[in-house]
């Protein structure tokens, strides 16, 4: 049987240096390593969009690399026949998992592949290693199916998870596995990271605080894509407050806009109507709110919107692509206009 794209081993395009912000935590597991402490299995959570998988490729490329023998290399090389291998998706010490298909699911069929091969011996002094991005995304016939390589790890064998919702994982499958929460060490860090990739009239700090300080989405914000989405969901938002158009209708307006993201700005949007509340400027918004759209904001007290704002939140923990769009918009928005309506 043909292998399906997921089940290929992928090439590691990223960049090969660490996520600065999170230096301390790659030598953590650096220091691991040379005291032959490293886990069998390691599970990275954190915030969507903080750089998860960039500090996941990272480690697998150092612990692979071979321009020292004697020692991995805090920065690989890129140069030797691992490094190459790992950028053409040729090598034999690495495979890598992620989300396919219309349901964007990690499916059983390529996980026994994958636990089949990790039960192979490693070449003498290597690893072997797998990447699962999106582990969260795992049925469960497929999750238990890892099971067995967690349980039973071959010598030398290297798992790694990355989730941004960690709960949803099982707990037989997180209960092997080593946690680490990536979280910004050194929020200065990402700021000079962010500048020199923004145009010069943009804030990197700002734009952070407008991605909860997320470094990766606030990079992603500032594209001509996103800002058109932004427009979409914004018009969207204040429509549903200034009662400019039915709840049916401000979800066909969004049929085209993923639905995550018109969770995260919605979430952004609703803190911004909580800090009107109390009287302190807005920081989402694209444009000065006019006096109407403050007069929207002040419909509702602070705690109301927080509490829709937690609302938001656990759709967007639990949002996966068994969700229908449509329904999920249409009963947040008809009960937060009701909740406007008093």
């Amino acid at each position: 049987m043909a292998k399906t794209d997921d089940e290929q081993p992928q090439a590691l395009r990223l960049s090969s240096r660490c996520p600065p912000w999170f230096a301390s935590s790659f030598q953590h597991l650096l220091n691991r390593h040379r005291q032959g402490r490293l886990p069998h299995a390691l599970l990275l959570s954190g915030a969507a969009e903080v750089g998860k998988r960039w500090f996941a490729e990272h480690l697998v490329k150092a612990l692979l690399c071979r321009a020292d023998t004697n020692s991995v290399p805090s920065i690989p090389c890129g140069q030797c026949a691992s490094c190459a291998q790992l950028q053409s998706g040729s090598s034999s010490e690495f495979r890598y998992l992620t989300p396919a298909g219309k349901s964007m699911t990690i499916r059983i069929d390529p996980v026994r592949e994958l636990v089949d091969w990790l039960q192979l011996s490693a070449s003498a002094g290597r690893y072997r290693i797998a990447l699962i991005t999106g582990a969260d995304s795992m049925n469960r016939a497929a999750a238990n199916a890892l099971l067995k390589t967690l349980e039973e790890p071959a010598a030398n064998s290297l798992c790694i998870l990355v989730a941004d919702k960690p709960a949803l994982l099982p707990a037989t499958i997180m209960s092997r596995c080593q946690k680490m929460v990536l979280s910004i060490e050194e929020p200065q860090q990402a700021v000079d990271w962010l500048q020199p990739q923004l145009s010069t009239n943009v804030s990197a700090g700002a734009a952070l605080d407008a991605a909860r300080g997320a470094p990766l989405r606030a990079l992603r914000e500032t594209q001509p894509e996103w800002q058109s989405q932004r427009a979409v969901i914004d018009a969207a938002w204040w429509n549903l407050l200034l009662h400019k158009r039915s709840v049916g209708a401000i979800v066909e307006s969004l049929k085209d806009v993923p639905l995550e993201s018109c969770l995260s700005r919605f979430m952004a949007l609703c803190a911004d109507a909580a800090r009107v509340q109390v009287g302190a400027s807005a920081l989402a918004s694209a444009e000065p709110l006019s006096e109407e759209q403050r007069a929207a904001h002040q419909r509702l007290k602070s705690e109301q919107w927080f509490t829709i704002h937690d609302q938001l939140l656990n759709l967007y923990r639990i949002d996966s692509a068994s969700f229908k769009t449509q329904t999920v918009l249409e009963g947040f928005l008809a009960d937060t206009r009701l909740k406007l309506n008093g």
